[in-house]
């Protein structure tokens, strides 16, 4: 099975952001095959939350300055080691079956190059069904 590589850019800036932060991490580390990822946190000089970040990653690099998106992204993708990489929100939650749909995706179709997350509401109830692979 293929290792993926989750690089997660984070600018945590009051508590809203801390707690959407959290339940990120928090989906992340739920899915199911989450054994088989590494994560990488890019934080963008947050003020707070920085232990938050450090306790729940594989890949730690907190910048002195907020480098903005882009190239958080890619000071995690010049370090991401996985057969595939995802690049994630600090601001969202995925389905637990999104490692497995991933890897399905990229298996069955040749000229996939790149996936994205389906987006819904943050508290909206996932549909498995309605989307995924078909």
């Amino acid at each position: 099975m293929p290792k993926i590589s989750v690089v997660l850019p984070t600018w945590i800036v009051n508590d809203e952001l801390y707690d959407l932060t959290n339940q990120t991490l928090i989906s992340l580390h739920n899915s199911d095959g989450w054994s088989e990822c590494e994560l990488i946190i890019i934080d963008n000089s947050s003020p707070i939350g920085g232990d938050q970040l450090l306790m729940n990653c594989d890949v730690y690099i907190r910048n002195k300055e907020n480098l903005g998106y882009p190239k958080a992204v890619n000071q995690g993708l010049k370090l991401a080691k996985g057969d595939l990489i995802v690049i994630a929100n600090n601001d969202i939650r995925v389905s637990p079956n999104w490692i497995e749909i991933t890897k399905e995706t990229f298996k069955r179709l040749d000229n996939v190059g790149s996936l994205h997350f389906k987006m819904v509401g943050y508290n909206e109830p996932f549909n498995l069904d309605e989307g995924c692979l078909g």
